[in-house]
Formats: structure tokens, sequence, C-alpha cells
């Protein structure tokens, strides 16, 4: 009977173990994990599993959340310094059990009940396993709370495992400048972000970030050009290739036509989501244009990680087609 009552407590331990809620699971600011000084992106991982509700008002609710109140959240608090006021904030879910449908909130105040409020907030879509959040103009020396959480539109919980990275609103630069050496960054055709780009154009920019990076994803935000052999136009048309390496030399990744646009692919219509990943520690994009029309452009942002790229598939332009279909997925 003794041997069978042990093993019942050293199970019931073992239970309470596993179930164990984070250190940083109430919102207490003795046990909240503070990152201190920003820029804070070391590796470390943390999580919301098993964490319960937090009330840190007499009406708590959190403007962005799902369900309007945070269900498994963590908390986390951070300073400014005063050479970094403009700053982003990044979830991402780690692998083996990332958190998914990520949510998270930064408030400032008073760290007691009805001392804080809600400064911005961020909630991911179904199935994805990051967030990010700019914000600007934060004051130096000030306390700043991030309260993680995650939405499920069932009874299970999507908690789990991620990283936090709080850092310098990454640049924005155009094309014509060259090059890049940064680990993330948005880079937008000759005309910018309100711009055209200009008749006969050739440019280079080669990214290849000072870090050590097993996989830059460049996400290709919008594009508007002009399709390749338009029946309607005696121009050869504009393009836009992407090759992994230093130089057009590398092998190619993608080349885009505007053969495949419609008015949804303009920014705050939806874009195209398309993700062109580059595994050998720099990417080459190229743009043509010729003498003829002058379309809006395109816009895209890179990161580059440690981590190896997921494999997908490379795209090539069938020019032979312009039609919807016009561009072709080729495994690489």
């Amino acid at each position: 009977m003794k041997k069978a009552l042990s093993v019942l407590l050293f199970l019931a331990t073992a239970n309470v173990l596993i179930a164990q809620a984070p250190v940083n699971d109430a919102f207490d600011c003795n046990t909240m994990i503070n990152l201190g000084e920003v820029p804070s992106c070391d590796p470390t991982v943390y999580t919301n599993q098993n964490a319960t509700p937090s009330t840190i008002a007499t009406v708590d609710t959190v403007s962005c959340f799902q369900s309007g109140s945070a269900q498994r959240d963590v908390w986390f608090r951070f300073q400014c310094p005063i050479s970094l006021l403009d700053l982003r904030i990044t979830l991402a879910g780690v692998t083996g059990t990332p958190i998914t449908n990520p949510e998270f909130a930064v408030y400032r105040g008073d760290c007691f009940f009805d001392g804080l409020a809600e400064l911005s907030c961020v909630s991911s879509s179904q199935g994805q396993t990051g967030a990010q959040m700019d914000l600007f103009g934060l004051t130096p020396g000030l306390d700043y709370y991030i309260r993680v959480s995650d939405w499920s539109a069932t009874a299970t919980p999507n908690s789990g495992q991620f990283t936090l990275c709080i850092d310098s609103i990454p640049p924005i630069v155009n094309i014509t400048q060259g090059s890049s050496s940064l680990c993330a960054g948005t880079l937008y055709d000759s005309g910018g972000e309100f711009g055209d780009y200009l008749p006969n154009e050739d440019y280079t920019f080669v990214i290849c970030p000072d870090q050590q990076a097993e996989c830059i994803a460049f996400n290709l935000v919008y594009y508007d050009l002009e399709p390749t052999l338009d029946p309607f136009d005696s121009g050869e048309g504009d393009q836009l290739s992407f090759f992994d390496g230093d130089s057009p030399n590398a092998p190619l990744l993608a080349a885009l036509d505007g053969s495949d646009f419609t008015p949804e692919n303009i920014a705050g219509g939806g874009g195209v989501c398309l993700t062109i990943q580059a595994t050998s520690g720099c990417l080459t994009v190229v743009f043509e244009s010729d003498a003829s029309v002058q379309q809006a452009g395109w816009q895209g942002t890179w990161q580059c990680s440690s981590d190896p790229c997921v494999p997908m598939e490379s795209l090539v332009v069938d020019t032979l087609n312009i039609n919807a279909d016009s561009i072709v997925a080729a495994i690489s």
C-alpha cells in the first residue's frame, strides 16, 4: 500500500511540475521578465503554456485581442534609451511547440491595478506563428509593458514557445542605393513609396547582411509593372528578378513582370504575399524597365535568420502568356 501511495504521490507531483505556469504569468512587477534597456534581441525562448488570464483593471479589455481579453497571458517590461525612441517589436514562434495565433499589447503607466493604459496592440491571423508592431516617440527611461497571449477559435489553446526582439525599425531604402548589409529593411523601386519608376532603368540591389544569415526571406508586398511582350505596346516590358547570391550571375530564384497585375496587388488591397528565399547568405534584386509605360512599381521587405530556410517553390515567368497564369511555378 505504501508503495502504491508513493507512486501516486510521485505522479501527482510530476503533473504539477508539467503544468506549472510560467514565472511571468501574473501581472506582477516582481515576477514579470524585465528585458532591460532596448535593443533586446537575444535568443531566449519564452512560453505562455499553462499561463492563466491576468486582470489588470476594473474593466480589462484589450482592443485588438480576438476575445476582447487575454486568455493565456505572460508579461514583460523594457525601457528605452534616449537614442532609441522608435522601435519594432517582433514576436516569433520557435520550432518545437511554437505559439500559434499570437497577440500582444503594449502598455505604459504605473505597475498596479488600474494603473496601465494600452498604447498599441496587434493580433495575428489564423495559423500564423508571429506578430510585429512598430512604436514611435516613446519616452526614455519609462517602463513599457508587453502582454503576450494567443487566441483560439476552438477550446484548444494555441499557447507555445516564442522569442521577442525589440530593436530599431529597419530603414526604408530604394533600389538606387545599390546595397545593404542590414539584417532587415524595406525596399522600394526608384520612385519610392509614392512615385512611379522611370523609363530605361537597370538597377541592381545586393543584400548581404553583416551577421550570419542562413536564410534571407524577401516578402514582396505589392507590385505594379508593365507586362513583358504586351500586345498593345511595342516596348519590351519591365521585369523584377531575384538571385541567390551577391550578383546577377548567381542562381535565379524568381523573375516577375506585370502580367499578373490586378488592382488587388496594390498595397492596402491585399498584396501579393510572395516570399523569395535566399540560402547563400546574400540576395540580389534586379529591376529593369523599358522606354514606354511606367507603373507604380513595387515594395518588399527582407528579414534574415540564423535558421535554415523552410523549403519553398521558386517562381519563373512564362513570357509567352500574359494572362493571370503568366507566373508559373517550377520546383527549385
